[in-house]
């Protein structure tokens, strides 16, 4: 890991722009967050994006997602089985998509009031699943 270290402090160094970014975003975010468990998911998403494994831009959108979302659904994500809770609990469904976890794959033939859209996880759910969740 001290190899990828040295070679994220160099480029922070070369882009004062972007460490002031990244260090902002940090530091508001830690003082947001009232959940221990979303700090540690900061962390690894932080250790990913230090190993080369998601670049910057990407950190920032799990950085955003760590803060939208519930501890308990963000744990959830990638899972394929909780895609049909998701169908009946129109929060979660709010929240995933304004994270950007999911989309809908498909709609009801027939729409009714209790009809609900199918959804599938994103390729950003899966990159959020692999740098946070994947131990």
């Amino acid at each position: 890991m001290s190899e990828e270290r040295e070679k994220f402090v160099r480029d922070m160094e070369a882009d004062p722009a972007v460490r002031d970014k990244v260090g902002m975003q940090l530091i508001v975010l830690l003082e947001r967050f009232e959940e221990i468990e979303k700090a540690r998911l900061l962390g690894k998403a932080f250790a990913a994006c230090l190993r080369g494994a998601i670049d910057r831009g990407a950190f920032l959108r799990i950085s955003r997602a760590i803060d939208r979302c519930l501890v308990e659904d963000l744990l959830l994500v990638g899972l394929g089985n909780v895609l049909e809770r998701v169908r009946h609990a129109g929060h979660l469904a709010a929240d995933y998509q304004s994270c950007g976890f999911i989309e809908i794959a498909s709609l009801p033939q027939i729409p009714t009031p209790e009809a609900r859209p199918y959804y599938r996880w994103t390729p950003f759910a899966k990159e959020f699943h692999d740098a946070v969740l994947k131990e």
